[in-house]
């Protein structure tokens, strides 16, 4: 094939994606290894629950096949304007060849579409790997990591911001092809101690509804304000329950009341005292854990520990290559991370977060935004 003949061929593919607003049949169609909860159908029925601005954009080729994908969510700023956001980043193939074809096109449809919608600012989070960083088990395939993709979004116009509104650590553990008896032996001796404790004082994990938010947030509260992160309010859980269904599931760990000291036996339920609370979540790709928190007087008696292990087995039942444990902060000093890390599991570092300005505005707005990296986040 004759160099002109193979760049009009590659001209032609980009001339002929086209941007445009996806129905909710067409966005669930939309397929990647790249699809995660944040970009889920549910997400954008529960934010148009909450009367908040949200949007379903695409990009098709002639044909009709949706190439990229993309929920948008946004918030008003100041003077009538607005900042837009896609947590989770753009839906696409990322390993694919005219992958950066792809993102040129979205980004350009998105900025025109920004435009349009008063919008000064498309803030993205990309839930694509970066690399892996804290290898203790099965090492990861080569499509995990995308080094490059940093460099390929700041070509585009976007600014790379960094640990910027969305953690950048994940703490993920590989499940493909390794059986329940050879993870556990992989564990922390001091996590499967805790294990066999929970197990020998019957504590038991119990499943909660909507309408137990509050119950559940007042657990995750009290290591929050511990370990010095925001818990979301009630209704984050509340809401994520009645929209993801079966899909996201509130759990407890409760320690009989008869196993506990006379005076910790007050906040007994049915003869059960609330431990620890876990809130999970299924994806296409994996199981999430998403928020989660144990009463700090009971920690000793294992309930967190069990209830991350019977969710483990949970995602091998079911056929998950992947638990992820979600957001840590990588360093020695951090509760969580040191948690998370008895699993043994790796340390996934994002992408990041990316910034397109949209207009002068929006230029000079983000022009005062400030890349953060994980130390600088309380």
């Amino acid at each position: 094939m004759s160099l002109s003949r193979h760049l009009l061929i590659q001209y032609s593919i980009i001339i002929y994606m086209e941007f445009t607003e996806l129905t909710l049949v067409e966005f669930k169609q939309a397929k990647f290894s790249s699809n995660n909860f944040l970009q889920a159908s549910e997400m954008y029925q529960r934010y148009q629950d909450l009367g908040r601005e949200s949007y379903l954009v695409g990009l098709k080729n002639p044909e009709g096949q949706i190439l990229a994908a993309g929920l948008i969510l946004g918030r008003p700023w100041h003077f009538g304007r607005k900042c837009f956001r896609i947590a989770g980043g753009w839906l696409m193939d990322y390993n694919a060849d005219n992958h950066l074809d792809v993102l040129k096109a979205i980004t350009k449809g998105a900025r025109e579409f920004c435009r349009q919608k008063k919008a000064i600012v498309l803030t993205v989070m990309p839930k694509i790997v970066r690399e892996v960083t804290d290898r203790q088990d099965t090492v990861p395939e080569e499509d995990h990591q995308h080094t490059e993709l940093q460099s390929e979004f700041e070509q585009l116009g976007y600014k790379y911001l960094g640990e910027f509104e969305q953690l950048k650590w994940h703490y993920q553990l590989y499940l493909k092809g390794r059986q329940p008896d050879e993870l556990f032996a992989s564990f922390r001796e001091g996590h499967r101690r805790q294990i066999r404790k929970a197990q020998k004082l019957q504590i038991r994990l119990r499943e909660v509804d909507a309408k137990d938010a509050e119950l559940f947030k007042s657990i995750v509260a009290e290591t929050g304000e511990r370990q010095k992160f925001q818990d979301p309010p009630a209704e984050y859980y509340s809401s994520m329950k009645r929209r993801f269904g079966n899909h996201a599931r509130l759990m407890i760990a409760e320690i009989p009341a008869d196993q506990l000291p006379e005076d910790d036996q007050a906040t007994a339920i049915d003869g059960y005292v609330p431990t620890t609370a876990a809130m999970f979540l299924y994806d296409d790709n994996e199981l999430s854990y998403l928020y989660g928190g144990s009463i700090r007087k009971f920690q000793k008696y294992g309930g967190a520990h069990l209830l991350q292990w019977s969710m483990i087995q949970e995602a091998i039942k079911k056929g998950y290559d992947n638990y992820n444990f979600y957001g840590v902060k990588p360093f020695a000093d951090n509760g969580v991370y040191i948690f998370k890390q008895g699993f043994r599991g790796h340390v996934e570092e994002l992408v990041g977060t990316f910034a397109l300005p949209i207009g002068l505005l929006g230029k000079l707005y983000v022009s005062r935004l400030k890349p953060l990296k994980f130390r600088d986040v309380n």
